[in-house]
């Protein structure tokens, strides 16, 4: 049964039912990035309109002589990365190139999770490029990916066999000659994801073999950019940001040669509290290291940055009828999200379905206050206080220096979203709700 037909499509909220659909979570896409994108955010995010760490990839990614071509693109959970992303994506596509996206959270275990997973992944998404564009390989290549496996497969037990029918059937090709390779790379994506003991022979042929998986993923990548008027493919790692920070830690600094061995243009998406970690520099010699920063609520010296509230109000506005805000509703909910668009729209979704069930056609401050009380709940229990407190007065004080002592705690604070950075210079301040909190135990008493 195909469910996507039962999705609800989204649209522009017209009325306060419509509210909760217009800004349901994730990533903007396909038709809904058409008509739901607003493309004038950079200069509230960096300080500078003609500075964009995402046309920055994008420029890069077209650059057949580049000398590196893995990045790590950092950002808070919910300031957009995913959406720029996609945006990037169509524009790159609409120039010829090919494009594939694996989706961590969906294709892996994010609870178990290797290097060698990644370079699984890789190959099945250049396969896939591959077959959308009809691009064939050679019968060498094809006996060199089969035959990479054939080791590994011979090792796992054949009582499985029916698990595995099971997998392939649902494989379909465009180009019927790479059939036999892309029902492999089904069951090698199936194994990572579901199958503890398979994975584990799996990942040993790649720790063991790196360099020679590496060539093939490079000769299959050549074949799609000289089928494609020499335009690399480009493949997007998403979600890993959304893994814990010890786990990607051990992944890119163990395993960065590794990691951009690729000849072809590879972005991550990393953890930006890790970018705070003295260590974090080293990465720098093997990666192209962006930041997409917030969308900046405050100034350095903290007062209220109104370019940026009207930046985020214009992205409201794309998805609903402000006449369903009172003013002074959407005004507060915009100043204490901090820039952050995922929380913007959780406590907006909260407020409309409170003011719904009031019956009312317009959301109000007091529907606003109960969503941001509940958000803020949701934020500061993530808080310890022996842990973090010292360090979050600190950052309110304006202090912007690395700390030696507690950087574990800043690390976490940053993840947790209860500490925000800015401007992509290192500049992190308090989420606002977080400073509300500390206001209301006493802690703090200047005005936020």
């Amino acid at each position: 049964m195909n469910m996507m037909k039962y999705i609800k499509k989204m649209e522009r909220a017209e009325k306060v039912a419509g509210v909760n659909n217009a800004f349901k979570p994730g990533a903007l896409a396909g038709e809904e990035l058409a008509r739901f994108y607003y493309d004038k955010t950079m200069e509230s995010r960096t300080g500078d309109k003609y500075k964009s760490p995402i046309q920055d990839i994008m420029d890069e990614c077209q650059e057949l002589s580049a000398t590196a071509n893995s990045f790590l693109l950092m950002g808070h959970w919910g300031c957009g990365k995913s959406t720029e992303l996609n945006e990037m994506s169509g524009k790159l596509k609409e120039q010829g190139y090919h494009i594939y996206t694996v989706d961590c959270k969906r294709d892996l275990d994010m609870f178990n999770l290797a290097h060698s997973d990644l370079l699984i992944l890789m190959g099945e998404a250049l396969i896939k490029i591959a077959d959308e564009i009809g691009c064939s390989l050679d019968k060498d290549m094809e006996s060199k990916i089969t035959g990479f496996w054939n080791t590994t497969i011979e090792k796992i037990n054949t009582d499985t066999r029916s698990d595995e029918l099971s997998v392939e059937a649902g494989v379909k090709a465009k180009t019927p000659v790479l059939m036999p390779v892309l029902r492999l790379f089904a069951r090698l994506q199936a194994d990572l994801k579901f199958n503890v003991e398979k994975r584990k022979v799996h990942r040993e042929v790649i720790v063991n073999r790196s360099s020679d998986w590496l060539l093939v993923l490079n000769s299959i990548a050549d074949k799609i950019t000289e089928k494609s008027e020499y335009k690399q493919p480009i493949i997007i790692f998403e979600d890993l940001d959304k893994i814990d920070c010890e786990v990607v830690w051990r992944i890119f600094s163990n395993y960065s040669s590794t990691l951009t061995g690729a000849s072809f243009p590879t972005i991550y998406t990393f953890p930006i509290a890790l970018s705070y970690d003295p260590k974090f520099t080293a990465l720098g010699g093997y990666f192209r290291t962006k930041i997409l920063p917030m969308i900046k609520q405050k100034t350095v010296d903290g007062e209220p940055y109104e370019d940026g509230v009207k930046v985020v109000t214009e992205i409201v506005k794309k998805r609903a009828k402000l006449e369903l805000f009172e003013p002074d509703a959407l005004d507060k909910m915009i100043r204490k999200t901090g820039g952050s668009l995922r929380d913007l729209f959780s406590v907006i979704s909260e407020a409309a379905t409170r003011a719904r069930r009031r019956e009312s056609e317009v959301i109000t401050v007091e529907d606003a206050d109960a969503a941001l009380e509940s958000h803020k709940t949701s934020i500061v229990k993530l808080i310890d206080r022996k842990r973090h407190l010292d360090l979050l007065l600190k950052v309110h004080k304006g202090n912007q220096q690395f700390p030696e002592e507690g950087k574990e705690a800043l690390l976490e604070m940053l993840q947790a979203n209860a500490v925000l950075a800015y401007n992509g210079k290192g500049r992190y301040s308090l989420h606002p709700l977080v400073a509300d909190f500390l206001k209301e135990q006493g802690l703090i008493d200047d005005k936020l």
